[in-house]
């Protein structure tokens, strides 16, 4: 894969993972998934090990969630918690070897996939397609901010506008207000 390949493939998958981030509801299915692997990722990238906190923030989710999906790498054997060598208060997790070995397999995949996907499509478009991607970015980053500011601290409410086609302006459900009467 040439560079820019494995630069567009690192955009796309950055889009589509933070675009995620509060519009769906969190630890379900498919995205539960990717979260695995994001995380395993992360902790090779980082030498393999690191805390939960360090995890959390750098992936960008919630505490609980990164509770949950140290628990089920640990099951597969992917990951293990074990106490800091200089301080014993401090759990670290740690990529097994089962773990890198499952994540060298599936970058193997990934990477396969990723040249099927860009197969015929030249350095130039790829170039664009790398700007456009960038300037949606911008545009996701804008529009968070402007949701944050207009309803700040409402976090956990986010889930309670999917699917209604809305978009930002949430605060009148459950109220009466969209309501049709039915005339028997």
């Amino acid at each position: 894969m040439t560079e820019l390949q494995k630069e567009t493939m690192h955009n796309l998958r950055s889009f589509f993972h933070h675009g995620e981030m509060g519009h769906f509801p969190k630890g379900k299915g498919r995205h539960h998934g990717m979260g695995q692997g994001r995380l395993l990722r992360v902790l090779d990238t980082q030498g393999g090990a690191m805390t939960a906190g360090e995890i959390s923030e750098a992936l960008d989710i919630r505490p609980s969630s990164v509770s949950e999906l140290i628990a089920k790498l640990e099951n597969a054997g992917f990951v293990s918690k074990e106490k800091d060598a200089a301080d014993k208060r401090i759990v670290n997790i740690q990529l097994t070897a089962e773990g890198k070995a499952f994540l060298e397999k599936h970058q193997d995949k990934r990477d396969a996939f990723f040249e099927q996907l860009f197969a015929g499509i030249t350095e130039e478009q790829l170039q664009t397609f790398n700007a456009v991607l960038d300037k949606m970015q911008e545009n996701r980053k804008a529009l968070h901010q402007e949701w944050e500011e207009k309803h700040p601290g409402d976090h956990k409410e986010k889930g309670d506008c999917r699917g209604k086609h809305h978009h930002g302006n949430c605060e009148h459900h459950g109220e009466g207000h969209h309501h049709h009467h039915d005339h028997h």
